[in-house]
């Protein structure tokens, strides 16, 4: 399954994923998530495309902050 995650997550624009970590880091402060919530909306995507009934939204978070990540680096010009 973390194959396809992450691959979905991928797919994702720069502005989607910017807009991801702030959410994310406003559920972590606050311990809810906004009522119009991006990361919501994408795992809602996911679950659906794939065909998943079970699939707890923190299992997400993971695959959004490492991409944010690849990117970072590979715009540092590190080879990841």
């Amino acid at each position: 399954m973390s194959s396809k995650l992450y691959k979905f997550i991928s797919r994702l624009t720069d502005e989607e994923l910017e807009k991801c970590f702030l959410e994310i880091y406003h559920n972590k402060v606050n311990g809810d998530w906004p009522s119009d919530s991006i990361v919501k909306s994408i795992w809602k995507r996911f679950k659906d495309e794939n065909g998943l009934d079970i699939f707890p939204i923190h299992t997400m978070i993971e695959a959004f902050l490492f991409e944010i990540a690849v990117r970072k680096y590979r715009e540092d010009d590190i080879e990841v």
